[in-house]
């Protein structure tokens, strides 16, 4: 009986250390030296044109291709290490298209994410509230 209780009480202890843990992962908040710097920024936001624009799979128009050159993307970056988290590019078209890159992990451009997820949608939602409405900012 005394193993099992000893048992127990190191696996509560070592949950209890584990939700800890991720309580303080989720809340990383970064200080400036640990977010990406304006030239990380386009250098990663030059490798995605560069791949996006190179693709044979994605069916863009040559006025889209024209919108990837010339402006840059909206990016969301959510941090969840130093320069590491979850970034999100998004360049939007006429007629509801839309393009996003999404990667997760290290956001070093030295050794730029591999785990890209490219998405080209078209159409908008019927009846899609604004994010604002819940508290999400742009």
């Amino acid at each position: 009986m005394k193993h099992l209780s000893g048992r127990i009480f190191l696996l509560l202890v070592l949950g209890t250390v584990l939700v800890s843990c991720a309580r303080e992962r989720l809340s990383f908040e970064p200080t400036e030296a640990e977010r990406l710097t304006q030239k990380e920024k386009f250098a990663l936001i030059d490798y995605v044109r560069g791949f996006v624009l190179s693709s044979r799979k994605l069916k863009l128009t040559a006025k889209e291709k024209e919108i990837i050159r010339k402006t840059d993307p909206r990016v969301r970056i959510h941090y969840t290490a130093p320069k590491e988290g979850r970034l999100n590019m998004v360049w939007e078209f006429k007629a509801g298209r839309t393009l996003s890159a999404l990667c997760n992990g290290p956001l070093q451009t030295k050794n730029n994410p591999t785990d890209w997820q490219i998405n080209l949608t078209s159409g908008k939602r019927i009846n899609a509230e604004d994010p604002a409405l819940y508290g999400i900012p742009d």
